[in-house]
């Protein structure tokens, strides 16, 4: 049985403008999922590249330190994104156990500071057997 198991936070950003030189900036430090223009609103969404983290914490105080690193200019144009998001992924289990995981005050604090929401994703457990 698979319990329910903590996957990564996705830094999502939706703007009316470009958002390619905050990725170019960041570059070797996340991983860009993707990067795309759609009737004039651009939308970006990447994680970090840090690997087995065991809570939503870890990745989003990774998410936090590289978005305070932006120079002035790049900061200016996160804050104008019409969308800040980071979405914390998890997989579902097939157990019955009572799953936690928290934020403190001190994150939540500083996620609402850069004008972040946070979504909760729950993914359906993946079975490899090929039965469901």
């Amino acid at each position: 049985m698979e319990k329910m198991r903590y996957l990564n936070v996705d830094c999502v950003l939706t703007s009316k403008e470009s958002l390619t030189k905050v990725i170019s900036f960041l570059n070797n430090n996340i991983l860009l999922l993707w990067e795309q223009s759609i009737n004039n609103t651009y939308s970006v969404g990447f994680e970090t590249k840090l690997i087995n983290t065991h809570t939503p914490e870890e990745d989003i105080l990774k998410l936090l330190s590289l978005l305070e690193s932006l120079p002035p200019s790049l900061s200016k144009l996160i804050q104008n994104c019409n969308e800040k998001i980071f979405d914390i992924g998890f997989e579902m289990g097939d157990t019955l156990d009572v799953f936690d995981s928290k934020l403190d005050a001190v994150l939540v604090a500083a996620i609402a500071k850069l004008g972040f929401s946070i979504n909760i994703r729950i993914y359906p457990l993946f079975n490899t057997s090929g039965t469901t």
